[in-house]
């Protein structure tokens, strides 16, 4: 069977990721992942790209790239073939290393980024493997607060988006990845399975228009956006819990459960930050959080609520 074209252009920006074969390790000692990591120091002389976050696991790695050459299947193969010859040669084993080949997830160059740089640093803590990213070495934290890493991380971009001070930058930034963030792990891991690009609507008919130039053929419940404008999620929550728009920007407490739901619901599907939320809704930043959690809890009690909520989620 013939494999499936990738998709690759420049400038193009990945969520890039490799699993064990049969899910085993593919880093058994620290040499490993030196040896790894040098193989990515060296790809930096053969390839035009960036690294703005990555993230070593026993059996997995992750990477956020952006491919200014538009030759990421080169690359890969470069770091992965390289890797696995030194592997199989090194602990006196044969046949495949990862499973199957590298995927990669075209991404929009928007607000979430932030949320899968968060998803890939924090996978460590997320999966139990380590209480405290102080203490582990492979991956990008230790670049983004300025400590001795490898320097394969650009960290420029993305600390931008926390300050124009580097310090308050970083400070901002250890908060954000410290946030409660379960919802981004449960929606990026389902996006791991499913997704060849993610992005708003414009982005993903870019994509699709040049997968169709390119004769590349992929299902369009691959195509996936991640963002809706609040204005849409403000009215199909209103329209399903049958209040006007309105009534539901307007009437505040408890008993406004549309107004509720909508606050949680722009927080989720939007890709907007509690401050921005915040001043969609005219609520203090601090009550963005317990609104939402509030609401979570409330509806694993309440049918009709969850029944509610569920078909705002259907109908966005």
């Amino acid at each position: 069977m013939a494999r499936k074209r990738r998709i690759q252009f420049p400038g193009m920006m990945a969520h890039v990721f490799s699993r064990g074969n049969e899910k085993k390790d593919i880093y058994l000692t620290d040499e490993d992942r030196y040896r790894f990591i040098s193989y990515i120091q060296s790809s930096f002389s053969k390839f035009d790209y960036i690294i703005h976050a990555y993230c070593l696991m026993p059996n997995h790695y992750h990477f956020l790239m952006e491919s200014k050459d538009g030759r990421l299947g080169a690359l890969m193969q470069y770091i992965n073939g390289n890797y696995a010859r030194y592997f199989n040669w090194e602990h006196k084993r044969c046949g495949h290393l990862f499973q199957d080949r590298y995927k990669s997830i075209v991404v929009e160059k928007d607000e979430y980024i932030s949320r899968l740089v968060r998803y890939i640093i924090m996978n460590p803590v997320k999966d139990g493997f380590v209480d405290s990213l102080y203490r582990y070495e492979w991956c990008s934290y230790r670049e983004y607060m300025g400590k001795k890493g490898f320097k394969i991380t650009y960290t420029d971009w993305i600390l931008r988006m926390f300050g124009k001070q580097r310090a308050k930058a970083r400070n901002r930034f250890r908060a954000y990845l410290a946030e409660e963030n379960g919802e981004d792990y449960k929606a990026l891991e389902v996006s791991e399975l499913r997704d060849i690009v993610l992005g708003s609507e414009k982005f993903v008919n870019k994509v699709a228009a040049y997968l169709k130039k390119k004769k590349i053929e992929v299902s369009e419940s691959a195509l996936r956006t991640t963002t809706k404008p609040p204005k849409d999620i403000i009215e199909a929550t209103a329209e399903k819990f049958g209040v006007t728009k309105q009534e539901l920007m307007s009437k505040r407490g408890k008993w406004n459960y549309a107004r509720r739901a909508a606050i949680y619901f722009v927080g989720k599907y939007c890709g907007c930050s509690k401050s921005e939320a915040a001043g969609i809704f005219g609520v203090h930043i601090s009550r963005v959080k317990r609104i939402s959690d509030s609401i979570k809890k409330e509806r694993r009690a309440n049918l009709s609520l969850d029944s509610l909520m569920r078909s705002v989620e259907k109908s966005i």
